[in-house]
């Protein structure tokens, strides 16, 4: 067979045959919480179960940012809490519940929202003196972390500095409170492995880990701890990186319009 053959088009129903990507749920409940409710939200199976939950937090889980990433609003967004239940097909994904969720919100609280940048905190990962290998870009790139001997680490191959800033948020979140960005400049993907101590062990039971800011050294200082790296230490003596906390522009969500709900509201 040529591989330079024209590809047989598809039939014109094929699209239909297949469905489309739902954007609403099948069935959503809307109330105002109690006052004695406990606070709950889970998410499985294509369904959602909300308790006493801010519709400030349900903003930040449709569209996927941090929580501080939501701006404007009314002061209502900070004490009416609601009980809400979704539901749709199980097989759904979390990123089809996410735009679900943006529908619901459009509909059931008239929500209009634009996004723009705007300098929010983040963790800023630059180069020192970097001592990053170069990967051979036909290798797979991947990252995996283990724990050996009460310390992290995390090999990655054929990995890209941006991919890195995601993968450490993901697997050193006692560490990291903010996003990563990738600040460094590096171009494609490199061999490497950082291991930490994980943040209770180096900082000590209840004490709160130091984090660097943007004009000061990435590396904290903790008192009477064991020879063991902290994740700053790490990145900055094995990889010959910074990480550093510091404002940075990032896309918020900005709400232009939102109004509240006091009855109940029930779709079937």
């Amino acid at each position: 067979m040529g591989v330079d053959r024209t590809p047989t088009p598809n039939a014109p129903d094929v699209i239909e045959a297949l469905g489309k990507t739902p954007t609403e749920f099948e069935v959503v409940n809307i109330h105002l919480s109690r006052p004695d409710e406990r606070e709950d939200f889970r998410l499985a199976n294509g369904r959602i179960d909300a308790k006493n939950i801010l519709l400030r937090d349900l903003i930040t889980f449709a569209y996927d940012v941090e929580d501080d990433w939501v701006r404007g609003g009314e002061k209502w967004l900070e004490s009416d809490r609601y009980d809400i239940t979704a539901k749709t097909q199980p097989t759904e994904s979390s990123d089809t519940l996410r735009v679900m969720v943006q529908s619901m919100l459009a509909d059931r609280f008239k929500m209009k929202v634009h996004k723009e940048a705007q300098p929010v905190a983040v963790y800023g990962l630059t180069v020192n003196k970097s001592k990053l290998q170069e990967a051979d870009p036909k290798s797979r790139s991947e990252c995996v972390r283990r724990a050996v001997d009460g310390a992290l680490t995390l090999t990655c191959t054929n990995t890209t500095m941006a991919q890195f800033a995601t993968k450490i948020r993901d697997v050193a979140r006692g560490y990291l409170e903010h996003p990563v960005v990738d600040l460094t400049g590096l171009k494609g993907g490199y061999d490497f492995t950082v291991a930490w101590a994980p943040r209770n062990r180096v900082m000590g039971t209840g004490r709160p880990a130091e984090v660097a800011t943007v004009d000061t050294s990435p590396v904290p200082t903790a008192v009477d701890r064991p020879v063991a790296l902290t994740l700053y230490e790490a990145v900055s003596r094995q990889l010959g990186l910074k990480l550093a906390t510091q404002k940075h522009p990032m896309p918020v969500v900005v709400i232009d319009h939102l109004k509240g709900h006091r009855l109940r509201i029930e779709l079937r």
